[in-house]
């Protein structure tokens, strides 16, 4: 995040925020959050940074608006590419499913895509306003977001996570505020005096699991999601078991994992092959070696 000097700072009092700081914004309102990102926004984009907005709810003609009546015009690095808009659906949403593992590529990707073009570094805030709704993988969150603050090249990458604590659980707050190095709340930046920095305060950091819907409550096209994991012993108990309570009263679900087993046990077979009959190689050598028969 590229550091922001006290004739542009609107936030109050606080360490500014530089590149490879992890933050967290608190609000209940989208016009707090574009008055944090506006400034950020253009001192990055002053300093060669690729900036990115990863919306949920706000559209990129709403940002758009948003950060030129703050003084953050993005028309042009929109048209040359350092300023990037995506959709939580094409990042976090993938599949209808959050994946933490394919998410933290993901940055590592930005992060190496952006110094590969010639930029600074890079710069990105994300909506997470549709964590409420409990989609599949959520469970993960938590872990997710302390594992940002564990990105190789973190010095050139600043993340900005946006809530909205209208809808954020109020449980919930707390233990965001341990993954974050920096907080953003009632128009302010801080240094965050709860982050758990050390690895053995990072032991704390606890699985949101009550952020996932129980398996067994979920439709069938996204229970079908876990049967792969079910049948590989991927799964925690919990959600082992809520699968299994849903199997046994759904018959469309059961025969799918009835196929997912014929397939896993039909694939085990292949990995053991046959033994080669004498002459297979110096025929096959040949054949490669002659091109295929034009009669044939």
């Amino acid at each position: 995040m590229a550091a922001m000097d006290s004739a542009t700072e609107p936030l109050g009092p606080g360490p500014s925020a530089g590149l490879g700081r992890h933050l967290v914004s608190f609000t209940d309102h989208a016009e707090d959050r574009f008055d944090l990102l506006a400034p950020i926004f253009r001192a990055a984009l002053a300093q060669g940074c690729r900036c990115l907005f990863i919306g949920h709810r706000t559209t990129l003609p709403v940002l758009r608006d948003a950060l030129a009546g703050r003084g953050c015009d993005v028309t042009d690095p929109l048209v040359s590419g350092q300023f990037r808009f995506l959709t939580a659906e094409e990042t976090y949403l993938q599949g209808g499913c959050f994946d933490a593992d394919r998410m933290l590529d993901s940055w590592g990707r930005a992060a190496v895509s952006a110094r590969s073009d010639g930029c600074s570094g890079l710069c990105a805030s994300a909506e997470v306003t549709w964590l409420h709704q409990r989609v599949p993988g959520s469970d993960r969150w938590l872990e997710y977001e302390y594992r940002i603050n564990e990105l190789d090249g973190l010095d050139q990458v600043g993340v900005m996570c946006l809530y909205d604590t209208n809808t954020l659980p109020a449980w919930l707050a707390p233990e965001l505020a341990k993954v974050h190095p920096l907080i953003h709340a009632d128009g302010m930046v801080r240094a965050n005096a709860e982050f758990a920095s050390g690895a053995d305060q990072a032991a704390d950091v606890p699985l949101a699991e009550d952020l996932e819907p129980a398996a067994d409550r979920l439709p069938c096209a996204q229970l079908a999601l876990l049967l792969s994991a079910y049948v590989d012993g991927q799964l925690i108990r919990r959600r082992r078991d809520e699968v299994a309570r849903h199997l046994r009263a759904c018959e469309v679900c059961a025969e799918k994992l009835e196929s997912y087993r014929t397939l896993k046990a039909g694939l085990a077979s292949l990995r053991t092959p046959g033994p080669v009959t004498p002459g297979f190689w110096d025929a096959l050598r040949a054949h490669l070696a002659n091109g295929p028969d034009p009669s044939a």
